[in-house]
């Protein structure tokens, strides 16, 4: 799968390496430049055309709303089809919006929260528990199996 991987702190590095490492076409992105340093997957910038999924672990609410939406943000570049996963620990109103706002592009949305810790996210065996429509959890199985153990559907 084609999948753009936007954060890369502690738990965000581990997961695109367990992706690389599966077979994905992984296409990097940080906040911080310079933490996309050393063997890692081609580095991009936040535009996520011809993916057919993003997935975004960075800090927080506001964090996504800027990786996503703000000036250069991840929205520009989307076509319509492709997926948006956050793992990233934020406000499920906020959740909320952001599927409006990639709906209204004809992207679809996933919230997948993740547990676990460093060591779990290096060898794979984190928990997703996400919400959002079952057609699209199936989409990104490969993605999950990939990053983690176990993956509840709330």
């Amino acid at each position: 799968m084609r999948v753009a991987f936007l954060g890369l702190g502690i738990m965000g590095r581990p997961m695109a390496v367990n992706l690389v490492k599966a077979g994905h076409e992984v296409t990097v992105w940080n906040r911080t430049p310079r933490d996309v340093e050393g063997p890692k997957p081609p580095h991009a910038r936040r535009g996520c055309q011809g993916q057919e999924a993003v997935w975004v672990c960075v800090s927080d609410t506001k964090a996504v709303q800027n990786v996503l939406f703000g000036p250069g943000g991840a929205m520009e570049g989307l076509s319509s089809g492709a997926i948006v996963v956050d793992s990233s620990t934020i406000s499920p109103s906020a959740s909320l919006l952001f599927m409006e706002g990639l709906q209204e592009k004809g992207c679809e949305f996933l919230d997948a929260p993740v547990t676990g810790s460093k060591i779990a996210a290096e060898s794979g065996q984190l928990i997703f528990m996400i919400g959002g429509a079952a057609h699209n959890i199936e989409r990104v199985e490969p993605l999950l199996r990939a990053m983690g153990k176990s993956h509840p559907h709330g």
